[in-house]
C-alpha cells in the first residue's frame, strides 16, 4: 500500500468516525437525540431538616401559607378562607376522616403557578396546625397539585422545583403515575408504587 492509498484510507476512516459520532447524538431522521435539560416552571425555598413544606398560595389579594402534602386526596382550606369558596358540589364519603361539604377550588395561584379549579377543596379549622407548627398555616395542597407536574425536592439545598410533566429527566428515577378512582379523587397506581418501593429498598 503506497502513501496515497494509506492517506485515502485514513481519510475514509475519519469520515466514518465523524458520521458515527454525529448520529450518536442525532437520530437517522436528523432529529436531536441529546437529553433535554428541562427548565423549572417555578422554584420555591423550603424548610430543611424535616420541617413542613410551605408554599405561598394567593387568593384574591391575600397570600397564605399552605402545607404541601402528597397524602391528601383533596386540598384543605382553613375555615377563615371559606368566603373564597362557592356553593358545595358534594359531600365527603362516610369513610372520610373529615365529614362535610366539599367545593371546587377557587381561582388562585401557587407562586406563579395557577391553582387548578378542577381540584376539590374542603374547609377545616386548622387552628391546631398553627399551634403545633408555630406557622400561620391556612391550608393544605393535596395530590392534585402534582397533576401534570413533576416536583423535585432538594432538602439539602432547601429548594423545591416544579417542572412540566412531559419533560422529566430519566436520571430522576422511576415515575409513579396518578389516576382518578371512582370518586374522581386522584390516587396512585398501587402496583407501580410497590415496584418503586422495592427499587428503593434495593438501593439501601
Amino acid at each position: 500500500m503506497n502513501a496515497r492509498e494509506l492517506a485515502s484510507q485514513s481519510q475514509a476512516v475519519f469520515w466514518v468516525c465523524l458520521i458515527v459520532v454525529f448520529f450518536a447524538g442525532r437520530g437517522l431522521d436528523g432529529q436531536d437525540r441529546q437529553p433535554i435539560k428541562p427548565k423549572p416552571l417555578a422554584e420555591f425555598p423550603i424548610a430543611r431538616f424535616g420541617d413542613p413544606l410551605l408554599l405561598p398560595v394567593t387568593l384574591g389579594e391575600e397570600c397564605c401559607l399552605f402545607v404541601l402534602d402528597s397524602g391528601a386526596t383533596i386540598h384543605v382550606f382553613d375555615s377563615s378562607l371559606r368566603h373564597y369558596l362557592g356553593r358545595p358540589v358534594g359531600i365527603t364519603p362516610a369513610q372520610s376522616p373529615v365529614q362535610g361539604d366539599f367545593f371546587r377550588a377557587p381561582t388562585g395561584s401557587v407562586g406563579n403557578l395557577p391553582l387548578s379549579t378542577r381540584a376539590f377543596v374542603i374547609p377545616v379549622d386548622l387552628e391546631r396546625f398553627r399551634q403545633v407548627s408555630g406557622e400561620d398555616i391556612r391550608g393544605i395542597l393535596g395530590v392534585e397539585f402534582f397533576r401534570e407536574r413533576i416536583l423535585r425536592i432538594d432538602f439539602d439545598a432547601g429548594i423545591l422545583k416544579v417542572f412540566p410533566r412531559q419533560r422529566g429527566d430519566p436520571k430522576w428515577g422511576t415515575p409513579i403515575p396518578l389516576r382518578r378512582n371512582q370518586a374522581r379523587l386522584p390516587c396512585s397506581d398501587s402496583r407501580r408504587a410497590e415496584e418503586h418501593k422495592s427499587e428503593l429498598q434495593s438501593w439501601r
